[in-house]
């Protein structure tokens, strides 16, 4: 009885140095994978390491095509860091840039601000009565 004891915890303490084994030579064999990353954490990621290159005078902002950072060196332009992209605009219209650039003039009409009733004013008691 005592040897057939011996024998299973030989065969447990083998497997268990074979699992080991078997472990370490898939972490040296196979490429680091990394984490599967948000788009969204991805950009923010991507806003946080450009604005660590930024100097004194220079701003991020979002490229008008992509959506990726854009550097604005202090001028009236900026360019968008994606290789793919590198889109230069206007900083004020985000227009495309050229060297005889003039922003078109804007004719937005005031935005007048919708109010929106508080909870438990009038208002809002109208409002849900209505339904």
């Amino acid at each position: 009885g005592s040897r057939l004891i011996n024998r299973n915890s030989q065969r447990f303490y083998l497997s268990a140095i074979e699992n080991m084994n078997v472990s370490q030579n898939l972490q040296q064999h196979s490429p680091q994978i990394s984490p599967v990353v948000s788009p969204s954490k991805r950009k923010f990621n991507l806003f946080q390491k450009e604005g660590e290159k930024l100097k004194q005078g220079e701003r991020l902002l979002r490229c008008p095509k992509c959506t990726f950072p854009s550097h604005d060196l202090g001028s009236t332009f900026a360019t968008c860091t994606r290789i793919g992209c590198k889109y230069e605009f206007c900083i004020f219209c985000f227009g495309v840039y050229s060297l005889n650039h003039i922003c078109p003039p804007l004719y937005t009409p005031k935005l007048c601000k919708k109010r929106t009733s508080t909870i438990g004013s009038k208002g809002s008691k109208r409002n849900l009565r209505r339904l």
